[in-house]
């Protein structure tokens, strides 16, 4: 008993520490970990705000909902909802806010994570699996940005927690607690299923069997939540987000499962998650992992699998699409370190201190990492940057620009709209949709530009990778407004002036 508060106590030193962390350089923008997606949840979350605010301004109101209305909905506003609540309370949008909620739910998971590693391996593997979720460099930038992909991996643990504790009695209480926790991590975001998916399916065939676990009322019931509740949403609510998604992001992108690049770029973004903890969590599920836990290790990563070749594109390009195997790697690590710790306690102690010495150590270096990068990184320049920018799009016709993070921080900072100028990376999507305007650039250029009256330029690096583009808009309109960071043409005809 004496031990295990040892362990508790260290846990939760671990947890107060790790949120340490993650308030280090709070207020700078969300600029700093892919941020497209987090204004898309600012814009949302602002949006949200001024609906609740009783005060608000009718035409600030109006344009943030114009806004926002520019996103497709592909998961339940659950986290902006949240967000846009503290403002209320706040009296006022405060981006930091976001980060704060999710850094918070981040390290309550990592407490759940060490329940579940502490009862199915031991004590202080347990501690180290929790060390390196909370302490992963890439896991300390990750889990605090404004997304629902880390609420989604906190709600993967508790699934995985609670799935174990059902597994270990058949109460219907864990039953239908997991079947809960499981509906709301695919609500969170719906790629969590194909973890579920394989945990509870290998599980299930563990503990029961395919003959009882097709009598079994418990495993009809979960089965029930995890797929009637989110059904409902995304089949429903927004079936037609759904459809489209599937049909652009996953059917239109399965041909580059035969690419090379496809692999590289995974294994590119693994790499985020370190090559040597990576190798121990390989070695704890091939070699080292016993009984449930081994099971439901395999069903999560058989998932993951699978989930990285539905959503090639995103696999091979977005960090955040990993995220969630971060408590995996931490489990599975935890076997091969608990094998270790055997195998040298049972020669010298000398040894065993050493091993974990040495894991102290890494867990101090990451930390080191992980605050060096929040604060090598100052983005204050951007808020009045975009603000300027905003104020510089004429507002007497439409414009199309050539702006980077799909103009979401224009539309944050500088409550400005424009239509949107595919990147060479969008063009290289659409010829893989079969896009035939992508190869016949003036076909293009009439179509995207229809109805347009300007041309906004923030991204000059990409603007030069254009040539076409670059060339045909100096030779053919005139520059009507340039300044630091920007450039405006005038599409007007100069025949008609």
């Amino acid at each position: 008993m004496e031990k295990s508060r040892k362990y508790w106590l260290i846990a939760l030193l671990l947890v107060v520490l790790g949120f340490g962390l993650r308030m280090v350089d709070l207020q700078d923008p969300p600029v700093d970990f892919h941020p497209t997606r987090q204004f898309r949840g600012a814009m949302i979350a602002r949006s949200i705000y001024y609906d609740l605010l009783p005060d608000a301004d009718p035409e600030r109101q109006a344009l943030a909902a114009e806004l926002s209305a520019d996103f497709q909905e592909f998961e339940p506003p659950v986290l902006e909802f949240m967000v846009a609540l503290g403002y209320l309370a706040l009296g006022g949008e405060a981006l930091w806010l976001a980060r704060l909620i999710v850094s918070l739910a981040w390290c309550l998971g990592g407490l759940a994570l060490f329940v579940l590693v502490k009862e199915s391996v031991s004590g202080t593997p347990a501690l180290a699996a929790l060390a390196y979720y909370l302490f992963l460099p890439f896991g300390l930038t990750a889990s605090r940005s404004f997304q629902p992909d880390p609420l989604m991996t906190v709600m993967v643990i508790l699934v995985m927690l609670a799935a174990y504790r059902w597994s270990e009695s058949f109460q219907w209480r864990w039953a239908v607690l997991t079947g809960l926790l499981g509906a709301g991590a695919v609500l969170f975001k719906v790629v969590a299923a194909y973890l579920i998916m394989g945990l509870m399916i290998a599980l299930i065939l563990k503990v029961l069997g395919i003959k009882k676990a097709l009598k079994s009322a418990q495993v009809w019931l979960m089965a029930a939540l995890m797929v009637v509740l989110p059904g409902l949403y995304y089949l429903i609510g927004i079936g037609e987000s759904s459809s489209n998604y599937f049909q652009n992001w996953v059917v239109a992108m399965l041909p580059l499962v035969t690419t090379p690049d496809f692999y590289l770029g995974w294994l590119k973004r693994l790499y985020a998650f370190r090559a040597l903890p990576m190798l121990a969590a390989l070695s704890g599920i091939l070699l080292f992992a016993r009984g449930r836990g081994r099971w439901m290790l395999w069903g999560l990563w058989i998932g993951y699998a699978l989930y990285g070749f539905s959503l090639p594109h995103q696999t091979a390009t977005h960090s955040y699409y990993h995220i969630q195997i971060t408590p995996l790697v931490a489990w599975s690590l935890a076997y091969t370190l608990q094998w270790a710790l055997e195998k040298f306690g049972a020669q010298r102690q000398q040894w065993q201190a050493a091993l974990l010495t040495a894991v102290v150590l890494l867990n101090l270096y990451w930390m080191y990492q992980g605050i060096d990068t929040l604060l090598s990184e100052d983005h204050r320049a951007e808020p009045p940057y975009w603000a300027s920018v905003g104020e510089q799009v004429p507002d007497d016709g439409e414009t199309i620009g050539l702006v980077q993070f799909y103009a979401h921080l224009l539309m944050y900072y500088g409550w400005t709209d424009v239509e949107l100028w595919p990147v060479t990376g969008e063009l290289y999507l659409a010829e893989i949709r079969g896009n035939p305007d992508v190869n016949d650039f003036p076909t293009l250029f009439a179509r995207k530009t229809e109805g347009m009256d300007y041309f906004l330029v923030t991204t000059f690096r990409q603007f030069e990778s254009q040539p076409e583009l670059y060339s045909h808009l100096y030779e053919n309109y005139p520059v009507y407004s340039e300044g630091p960071g920007y450039l405006i043409f005038d599409l007007h005809d100069p025949a008609a002036d």
